[in-house]
């Protein structure tokens, strides 16, 4: 299934792993280690992927990817590569950023402060990025 999403979102990957049998099972010496790549297969970021829940949930990896400066507008695809018993697996998908969006994120809180010399407009984007504006015109 392809996500789409626009830059500042956080993309969930999620995926699990099984052994040849077909049970969940945990990789063998490292986490699964996630290469993101854009549309001409240039590699653009590579991440170590945690567990979800080992006792709720064995063989369940996945974290949310945000969506910074390294990304643009087009497609991606991600893969996913681990090893059990010898033998590699894999596990794929792809995902569009579509126009819009901001590298920093979607705004998570506001502040307006009204003082002698002005007003003041205080927002925290979801990067955690602190944005101050005087006299803010609506």
């Amino acid at each position: 299934m392809m996500q789409r999403v626009q830059l500042g979102d956080e993309l969930p990957i999620l995926f699990q792993i099984c052994d040849g049998s077909g049970l969940p099972a945990e990789p063998e010496s490292a986490a699964p280690t996630l290469s993101i790549y854009d549309a001409a297969s240039n590699l653009v970021k590579t991440y170590r992927v945690p567990p979800l829940e080992r006792i709720d949930a064995p063989g369940m990896f996945g974290m949310p990817i945000r969506l910074d400066d390294n990304y643009a507008e087009g497609a991606y695809s991600w893969l996913a590569e681990w090893t059990i018993d010898m033998v590699a697996g894999v596990a794929s998908g792809y995902f569009d950023i579509l126009p819009g969006g901001d590298p920093q994120g979607p705004i998570v809180s506001q502040d307006f402060l009204q003082k002698r010399g002005g007003t003041t407009l205080l927002q925290e984007a979801g990067d955690g990025t602190i944005l101050f504006g005087r006299n803010p015109r609506l």
